[in-house]
């Protein structure tokens, strides 16, 4: 009964350490209602209207542009 128990325990540590590896290794896809890009103060108004009809806007005159890797925001 202690080897029985003693390898199911072997057996759960070794398939938590491979979740964990895996869990760093999954790609994430953004739905198309996401928000990206680098968040920028923009004080042009005309500006500012094409990116808040693009969904760009954050908050106050900042807008999300440029890198992606920046700002992210997914509703």
């Amino acid at each position: 009964m202690k080897r029985f128990i003693s390898t199911i325990l072997f057996i759960l540590i070794l398939l938590g350490m491979a979740m964990s590896i895996l869990n760093f290794t999954t790609r994430v896809y953004a739905s198309p209602s996401a928000k990206f890009g680098t968040s920028t103060q923009v004080t042009n108004l005309f500006e500012q209207l094409i990116y808040y009809l693009q969904g760009r806007w954050m908050y106050g005159n900042y807008y999300c542009i440029g890198e992606p890797s920046d700002c992210s925001i997914v509703n």
